[in-house]
């Protein structure tokens, strides 16, 4: 009998133990219902503010786009006023801006070369810089930002000539009244008439006596000192030059056979003279 009475006893508090977590359990999934619903009402009210919200700055935005074609309207007024001004039409606007773009298009070619090859395209960059001389003419120019790039058309033309390699030599094409003193004190050729040694020594095949030239002769302008050659300076003789070039001082008998047609006396050289020296 005791036995069966607390067995009775345990399937009794078992039961009173799970209607225990039963009431719980259906308490508990009440009490989420409601935090639902008041979550549900909450991001209700949330959205109804949005999309008033929303209306809000579409209305704004619609404001905004009639704002930007009144101003687009005006900008295009202000823009025929302007051309009528400069005397150009539409038309005359749209040849000058595809001549800027070809230009652009030459430019940007030019400035991929490296500076050997830019010096076999000299053609090229003056056919730009013609090209921009002419636009420089046109009305058009005269509005700031074509002002602008103007400026910086001609900076990029600075920059792919200082860039190029100085030749060698050039030529100059006598003209009436020149004579070898005045030639060399020119600016483009060497700006110090003292160097006209220079042009004598490199064009013995073409001059007689420095003191008599031609209109219409073609002299060669020497801007580099090749390795064969030496340059007179101030205070040189053929042994001095003989012993600095070949470490032998008697070696100056190889220098003056070699420049007889410009040297009379051995023993007088002049500064800015190019004398040829054998075996170097």
């Amino acid at each position: 009998m005791k036995i069966i009475s607390s067995v009775l006893l345990s399937i009794s508090l078992l039961l009173f133990v799970l209607s225990a977590v039963s009431l719980a359990q259906s308490s508990k999934e009440k009490m989420t219902l409601e935090e639902y619903e008041i979550q549900l009402n909450q991001w209700n009210q949330r959205e109804e503010a949005a999309n008033l919200a929303i209306a809000e700055e579409e209305a704004k935005i619609d404001g905004l786009k009639n704002e930007f074609r009144r101003i687009e309207t005006e900008i295009a007024r202000l823009q025929q006023e302007i051309y009528s001004i400069l005397g150009v039409y539409e038309a005359d606007k749209e040849h000058f801006e595809s001549e800027i773009s070809q230009l652009e298009d030459q430019m940007k070619t030019l400035r991929a070369l490296t500076p050997e090859m830019l010096a076999n395209r000299q053609n090229d960059i003056e056919d730009v810089k013609g090209k921009l001389k002419r636009l420089k003419q046109n009305p058009m120019t005269k509005l700031e930002e074509n002002e602008q790039k103007m400026k910086d058309f001609e900076q990029t033309i600075n920059s792919l000539q200082a860039v190029i390699p100085k030749p060698k030599h050039d030529f100059y094409t006598v003209m009436k009244g020149d004579y070898l003193w005045k030639i060399s004190g020119k600016k483009e050729i060497y700006n110090d008439p003292y160097k006209w040694p220079r042009i004598y020594s490199s064009n013995l095949d073409k001059i007689k006596d420095p003191d008599v030239i031609y209109p219409d002769q073609s002299f060669l302008i020497p801007r580099q000192i090749e390795k064969n050659q030496y340059l007179v300076i101030k205070g040189d003789d053929l042994s001095k030059i003989a012993s600095q070039v070949y470490g032998d001082p008697f070696a100056w008998t190889k220098i003056y056979q070699a420049n007889q047609n410009q040297i009379d006396d051995k023993n007088l050289i002049y500064p800015e003279q190019i004398l040829s020296l054998p075996g170097k």
